[in-house]
């Protein structure tokens, strides 16, 4: 026995040592079982399967004629089932890549043998992008399955919408059509991503994203990393930089009733100063329709046509709302300046959203299909700058009042449309 183990300790070096059983007997154990697992497969080619392909809304999926079970084994595909093998950034072909590790088939194959399902999940925006081609996507994953020798599920997101992980959409198709009437375990179900949010070490690169880990948390799935999974080594996972959840609960706390009433009939102007996705329109509906007319910089193409609508309102001595980005003081002069014209009083109303939140409320708009969206999702670059130019309005600017309108979850449309709003849908980047 020990005369076997010293050889194999010297002719596979790499396997020994990632090999997670500390005791000499157990860590043998494991190699023989690798070499017994690989040399199986490489001598058995009838281990072959057929992926049948369906085009659906934003997604495409393939089943090679998988069992229905109650324990699933998700997984994402690259860098954590598969690594690119030319070492370029992004691979050449649909035959560009090599299992991770030599862990991922042994693995694999053990809990399909416990009676898991094995599934992949995976993002692949370049579809959408024009940069990747999903025929060339799909015959990888055939590839990939063949490799591993197990029948398997494929779920690919192409586009940014409700199936795009961290969305829990992709997840919640496979439970609802493609498992037949077995309700999932998720206590015993699990999901792996190398997009965990992990920071850089001296020998590894810090995670791009922590998407996978999201993911997971919308799915209610354990998480693992690849370590973890493949080679049992524990990881303290970083805390997600944002709990939607934390909205939860909260109070009407908008302002007083009495606050938003206009007072003896007054003609006034107010002036929504927000990030795009801080809920200024809904706040508008649900708060002031009736007594405001709404002025939406979304329906004019230019600034002057937006001031001429304003202007037309406050002519017929009406009151009204801006509703626009308005971050600057220069930004908000014009409508300062009709508001002295037409003896208008005009306070600003500051919707109380930091960076974090309105990012948070942007993917909502991407992902949550479940309501109708008043706007529709800006880039990054457009909420960054907003923060980055943001000066404070002030009595001093010409404002009569400045008031903060704190930010309250809801009204929902409905229980999709909730549970959508308080889920992990903002990236890192």
């Amino acid at each position: 026995m020990t005369q076997i183990f010293v050889k194999i300790k010297f002719l596979y070096p790499e396997i020994f040592r990632k090999i997670t059983p500390i005791n000499t007997f157990a860590k043998l154990k494991s190699i023989i079982k690798y070499f017994n697992l690989n040399f199986t497969m490489e001598t058995n080619p009838q281990t072959t399967f057929t992926m049948k392909w369906t085009q659906a809304d934003g997604f495409v999926y393939g089943d090679a004629g998988t069992t229905p079970s109650d324990k699933i084994l998700a997984l994402d595909m690259d860098d954590t089932l598969i690594k690119i093998k030319s070492g370029k950034k992004s691979p050449i072909d649909e035959n560009d890549w090599l299992l991770l590790n030599e862990f991922v088939a042994t693995t694999l194959q053990e809990y399909h043998s416990k009676g898991f399902k094995i599934i992949i999940i995976s993002n692949q925006a370049g579809v959408q992008k024009g940069t990747a081609k999903i025929e060339t996507i799909q015959k990888k994953i055939e590839l990939v399955m063949e490799a591993i020798g197990l029948p398997m599920q494929a779920f690919i997101a192409t586009h940014r919408n409700y199936y795009r992980k961290p969305s829990p959409g992709l997840w919640k198709f496979m439970c609802e059509k493609l498992n037949g009437d077995v309700k999932v375990d998720m206590k015993e179900s699990v999901f792996c991503g190398d997009a965990a949010g992990r920071p850089g070490t001296n020998t590894k690169e810090a995670d791009f994203e922590n998407t996978d880990y999201k993911f997971a948390l919308n799915c209610g799935l354990n998480f693992k990393t690849p370590e973890m999974l493949y080679e049992n080594i524990h990881e303290d996972l970083p805390d997600i930089e944002f709990h939607p959840k934390t909205l939860k609960g909260g109070e009407t706390g908008q302002m007083e009733a009495e606050l938003l009433i206009k007072k003896n009939n007054t003609k006034e102007m107010i002036i929504f100063v927000g990030p795009p996705p801080s809920g200024k329109t809904t706040f508008y509906k649900n708060y002031l329709a009736n007594d405001y007319v709404h002025v939406n910089n979304n329906e004019y193409k230019i600034k002057e046509e937006f001031i001429g609508a304003a202007e037309k309102i406050m002519k017929e001595g009406k009151s009204l709302v801006i509703d626009n980005l308005n971050h600057h003081n220069e930004n908000r002069k014009d409508y300062l300046d009709l508001a002295k014209k037409y003896e208008y009083n005009v306070r600003a109303f500051v919707f109380d959203v930091d960076e974090h939140l309105a990012r948070h409320l942007n993917h909502v708009r991407m992902y949550n299909p479940h309501r109708k969206h008043d706007s529709k999702p800006v880039t990054r670059l457009v909420i960054t700058n907003w923060f980055k130019e943001y000066v404070e309005p002030s009595v001093e600017e010409g404002f009569d009042s400045v008031e903060k309108i704190k930010f309250v979850a809801g009204p929902f449309e409905n229980q999709n449309d909730e549970e959508m709003f308080f889920s992990y849908l903002c990236t890192m980047n």
